[in-house]
């Protein structure tokens, strides 16, 4: 999965100190991503970037919601979305990451920031997307049952 709408920073040109970058993730971005489930979206990104000589660390707070098909009813439903994540930033020859540090290509130097923030949210989702009790639509839960009631 990729977008074509990124926000790229340069590792190798960042001055020393606390960069702060803020932008949002919106449906644009969301309908931009190949094979991506969420619908629409309002996601307040904000960076911060803190550059120093032995290390460089990036913070993503995100607040906002998005919009995914309901599992049960298929019908929109909206999740909030509110966290936050550090991550160690690191140069290297080949692409490697784990939980908290991201690599970034000696060649290229840039880090799509806005790509890190996106699957921050979509790791943060539940895997079962789901209206809360009695929210669904009212025919499609009346359809459900009645299967449910035939299959038993």
């Amino acid at each position: 999965m990729t977008s074509d709408k990124g926000y790229p920073i340069d590792i190798l040109s960042l001055s020393q100190g606390e960069q702060i970058i803020s932008f949002v993730l919106d449906d644009e971005y969301f309908c931009s991503v190949e094979k991506c489930d969420i619908l629409s979206g309002n996601v307040l990104v904000d960076a911060v970037v803190n550059n120093s000589r032995l290390k460089t660390t990036l913070t993503l707070s995100l607040s906002g919601s998005v919009n995914l098909v309901c599992d049960r009813c298929l019908e929109p439903c909206s999740y909030k979305i509110d966290s936050q994540d550090s991550y160690n930033i690191y140069l290297a020859d080949e692409y490697d990451e784990d939980i908290n540090s991201l690599s970034v290509s000696r060649k290229t130097g840039k880090l799509d920031i806005g790509w890190v923030a996106y699957e921050q949210i979509v790791t943060g989702l539940p895997l079962v997307h789901c209206h809360q009790e009695g929210e669904c639509n009212p025919l499609m839960e009346d359809l459900l049952r009645s299967h449910q009631s035939n299959n038993e």
